[in-house]
């Protein structure tokens, strides 16, 4: 089976964030909500739609979404330590490589599979996905 490029595969590499709701711009603190994604949001919460950064961050209203994603749609998942590559079955941290994503594709962290980047393929390993 051939690997999928980091853009198709949605992946990102933003150093110093564990990829959770709390860690997004669109995450509605007070209210556990969020700007894009409908229902309730707990901070212990990824979706594929994250953007890093707090709400303070960008200094404008954040937009007004009429039909805002489901969470099935969006990805949305949770898993209290947080989401990246060393917390998913598909990462091979000996090789910082991935079994679904080509690590030599275009995108960020040029040559690997960065153990602190996520994309859309994650899935909780059953030991490193606990911390």
């Amino acid at each position: 089976m051939a690997k999928v490029s980091k853009t198709n595969a949605g992946y990102v590499f933003f150093d110093g964030t564990e990829y959770k709701c709390t860690d997004c711009y669109k995450f509605l603190k007070m209210s556990l909500n969020c700007v894009e994604v409908g229902g309730k949001i707990l901070n212990i919460g990824g979706c594929n739609t994250f953007v890093p950064g707090g709400q303070v961050d960008y200094g404008a209203p954040l937009p007004i979404v009429k039909e805002k994603l489901t969470k099935v749609s969006a990805g949305y998942t949770e898993n209290r330590p947080g989401f990246s590559c060393k917390r998913c079955e598909y990462f091979d941290p000996e090789n910082w490589d991935c079994v679904k994503v080509d690590k030599e594709s275009e995108g960020p962290a040029k040559g690997v599979i960065h153990p602190n980047g996520c994309c859309d393929f994650w899935e909780k390993d059953e030991v490193r996905g606990l911390f």
